[in-house]
């Protein structure tokens, strides 16, 4: 069982059943059922949701997975890297969570270039 089912099994004995779990959220029950079974990450907006529904009991930091595969932009023809970089930061921002760029050197001094 995943950290998230774990903490999300946990959540739903507290309030009493998945049905409840869904309309705090204002969520379909299958939202729930996703989560749990690992499928799809619970959003952060819903996370901060259970952590002030629970009084902090349950923490946004507790309930939401890390992304386990690193995302990945692939640039398009007439995409600039600053361009790639604004729309991954804004992705970052977001969905609340921390990022971490990688580039080889000649891309970073060109980024560095352009945003100077």
């Amino acid at each position: 069982m995943s950290q998230q089912s774990t903490v999300l099994s946990k959540i739903i004995s507290k309030i009493g059943s998945q049905a409840a779990l869904a309309e705090l959220l204002i969520v379909p029950p299958s939202s729930i059922s996703t989560w749990l079974h690992g499928k799809v990450s619970i959003p952060p907006k819903h996370a901060h949701t259970i952590e002030s529904w629970s009084d902090g009991e349950f923490t946004a930091k507790q309930i939401i997975t890390p992304r386990q595969k690193p995302l990945v932009l692939e640039p398009k023809t007439n995409v600039t890297t600053l361009q790639m970089l604004k729309k991954l930061i804004y992705l970052a921002d977001k969905s609340n969570v921390p990022i971490q760029i990688i580039v080889e050197a000649e891309t970073a001094d060109k980024l560095i270039n352009s945003i100077h």
